[in-house]
């Protein structure tokens, strides 16, 4: 069986090992850990943006049924908005609401943190 070979990369004359999931920086060392960062926040992101969505159809289900749920598609919550709204109508404030969002600019500072460290070369 063969032994799996690591892809390499040409950089000012020298070739440099590549982590697929971590980068290499100038001097050839892997900074490794930096890719798994990158992926970790941006499914992070996305992953609090999608439990956002179902937050924001679940509202709109409850307070206007099945017209809600056309309206939540073709409408936009607005990040601000929609929790004041959301506090008015229901008169309980959404900590849930701003606790995912808090978790979704997180794995997007996360994601830059990962990404700012592979694409600079270390």
């Amino acid at each position: 069986m063969a032994a799996a070979v690591e892809p390499q990369v040409v950089h000012g004359g020298r070739q440099l090992n590549v982590d697929p999931l971590g980068s290499v920086n100038a001097t050839g060392s892997r900074t490794v850990g930096r890719g798994i960062l990158r992926v970790l926040g941006i499914v992070t992101f996305f992953a609090s943006g999608l439990l956002m969505f179902v937050f924001w159809m679940t509202a709109m289900y409850r307070w206007l049924g099945g017209l809600g749920v056309i309206l939540g598609l073709v409408l936009t919550p607005g990040a601000v908005v929609f929790p004041l709204v959301y506090w008015y109508v229901e008169d309980v404030f959404p900590t849930e609401y701003f606790a995912i969002w808090g978790v979704g600019l997180a794995g997007m500072f996360i994601a830059a943190i990962g990404g700012a460290a592979s694409d600079s070369g270390g």
